[in-house]
């Protein structure tokens, strides 16, 4: 028997490290990973802190739990732990929506939103951004009042834009989600680097769900430990849904590492977005037209779409990789990640050189 296609699933494109095949002198920032946040000192002390033990025991979800309750401030009857950020939605699309229902979300975003949903066959309706990057709030909800989605799916501050819904404009969204039973799904890979945190506007209450990782703000994107935070009884569903064991004991002991160093991620944090802002103004004073972020990464915005695959090419055989260009509004605009000082010096230098040398910027 052959297996039947899912038709109703998006195609979607995968980055895949190349290891050993990458260029050596390759200077990666293209995908927003937290290159910069872990001290040989402090592997060092995780190194010493692994036992035989933990390569024959299942790990203790338990202990993960509280540590992410320490970590991000939240009552371990609200955390239910996942497999990344992805595994939170995932399981959110499992528990809350039935075959046809719809969903909604912001275009462009994370393409998993479409891609999950059709596993679960549900219909996605996206909302395109203004120019300036800006969302239509009273427009998104008289649509969300006329449609009445079960999930709306906002990454907040959100990708490839960077940008974050004002408090006002996400209090008003939540109420009339709340209005028309639609669950609000706050995506927060950045939440470590934006300028305040929903959850202190809204709180955790039902009707509201959360996804928070450490993958962005604690670097540990390659261990992919994600957490869905809401109220007591949805916490409960989820709860019921994962597989026992779901992550692993080393991850388990680098989560509870961070737990036992509070302020630790602030402070890392808080020096990734002072770099942002220094460099995108030596962008700026570079002849660059740049557009900030709340993330851990920024834009830089050329002429046209056209010229901006052009320098991407040419930057790319300068050694640097980068993001982009996007669809509308972001279709001329490549995405570059913050990393250490000595790598945005170099990604400035390679940017400028090729700047200067590209006759095409010109036409």
């Amino acid at each position: 028997m052959i297996t039947q296609k899912k038709t109703r699933l998006k195609p979607v494109e995968r980055i895949f490290n190349l290891g050993n095949k990458q260029k050596s002198v390759e200077l990666r920032l293209d995908r927003n990973e937290n290159t910069a946040f872990w001290t040989q000192n402090e592997i060092q002390d995780i190194k010493e802190l692994m036992s035989e033990k933990m390569f024959c025991r299942y790990p203790d979800d338990q202990n993960v739990i509280n540590a992410m309750s320490k970590i991000f401030g939240v009552n371990t009857k609200n955390i239910t732990i996942c497999h990344g950020a992805n595994g939170g939605i995932k399981q959110i699309l499992e528990w809350l929506t039935m075959p046809d229902d719809l969903i909604f979300g912001i275009e462009p975003s994370y393409i998993i939103y479409q891609v999950f949903g059709g596993l679960y066959r549900c219909n996605f309706k996206g909302y395109s951004l203004n120019p300036d990057l800006s969302l239509d709030i009273d427009l998104l909800i008289n649509s969300l009042r006329n449609n009445k989605p079960r999930i709306f799916f906002l990454a907040n501050p959100d990708q490839p834009s960077g940008q974050q819904l004002s408090p006002d404009n996400l209090v008003k969204l939540f109420n009339a989600c709340q209005e028309n039973n639609t669950t609000l799904v706050i995506d927060q890979p950045y939440v470590e680097f934006a300028d305040y945190n929903p959850m202190d506007d809204i709180g955790i209450v039902p009707g509201i769900v959360y996804i928070r990782s450490l993958s962005k703000s604690a670097g540990m994107a390659g261990l992919r430990l994600g957490s869905i935070i809401a109220d007591e009884e949805t916490t409960q569903l989820f709860v019921y849904s994962r597989a026992p064991a779901e992550i692993n004991n080393f991850t388990a002991l680098v989560c509870e590492y961070l737990a036992e160093r509070p302020g630790l991620i602030d402070n890392r944090c808080e020096k990734i977005i002072n770099l942002r802002k220094k460099t995108v103004l030596t962008f700026k004073e570079s002849g660059f037209e740049t557009i900030d972020t709340s993330t851990n990464f920024f834009h830089i915005r050329l002429k046209t779409s056209e010229h901006a695959n052009k320098f991407k090419k040419g930057i790319d055989k300068r050694g640097l990789k980068v993001r982009g260009p996007f669809n509308y509004p972001l279709d001329s605009v490549l995405r570059i990640t913050i990393g250490t000082k000595e790598e945005m010096s170099k990604a400035i230098k390679i940017c400028k050189d090729e700047y200067s040398d590209a006759a095409y910027l010109n036409s």
